[in-house]
């Protein structure tokens, strides 16, 4: 459930980047590499449901998202661009979407893969294809917070949610089973009374056979 809300939240703020990014006229080839990662969603999408792999498409949306974003990093003016939040939530997906030991390569990958692209652009800065003017910087920057805010805060509300939701279900099913005990209780305790009362009334009976039994032997 996850992936399949991360993948609809990248499609709404993906596209919501190529609009921002058309409008602000960034650099072509920029725009075509979004439009691809764009359209390599669904490609995840069709994997997780109509193939039942889930962790399959997991890995594959995070191995995307380290070939494409350290290019999109040299493309977009990389430490002076909203870039690093893209790094920031790349780097939070093999804890969020993938369980056991593939998370933590996965995660060590994609530190060893950022660490190094914000590294090589430092050292070689004519590998960065910078941003024109201060007002496009800025723009990036901006949609990048809310774009990367709005993915985290989607996967937050969606965690919270889902969790409360089960806490109620588990409260519900122990009220029940607490109500289900105390009935079977008191259906024990009235089954015991009425033990004890046949009880009483078959040794009343045993009683009076033996004293008729005696009379008749007299």
């Amino acid at each position: 459930k996850l992936l399949i809300l991360f993948l609809m939240s990248s499609v709404v703020f993906s596209f919501c980047s190529i609009i921002i990014s058309f409008v602000i006229h960034l650099d072509s080839t920029m725009l075509l590499i979004t439009v691809v990662t764009f359209l390599c969603v669904p490609v995840c999408f069709v994997i997780a449901q109509n193939m039942r792999k889930p962790k399959l498409a997991a890995i594959i949306t995070i191995l995307m998202a380290y070939v494409f974003f350290p290019v999109m990093f040299f493309w977009s003016g990389g430490i002076h661009s909203g870039m690093s939040m893209w790094f920031l939530m790349c780097i939070t997906l093999p804890w969020i979407l993938v369980r056991g030991k593939a998370s933590i390569v996965l995660e060590i990958i994609g530190v060893i893969i950022f660490t190094a692209t914000i590294i090589i652009s430092v050292i070689h800065p004519e590998f960065v294809h910078p941003i024109s003017g201060e007002y496009r910087v800025a723009v990036d920057i901006i949609q990048s917070l809310y774009l990367v805010g709005g993915i985290i805060s989607s996967i937050y509300k969606f965690q919270k949610i889902s969790y409360e939701s089960q806490n109620r279900r588990i409260k519900d099913l122990l009220e029940k089973e607490e109500e289900k005990k105390k009935i079977e209780s008191i259906a024990t305790d009235e089954k015991g009374e009425q033990v004890v009362a046949l009880r009483e009334n078959d040794q009343n009976g045993l009683n009076l056979q033996t004293v008729i039994e005696t009379i008749n032997d007299i």
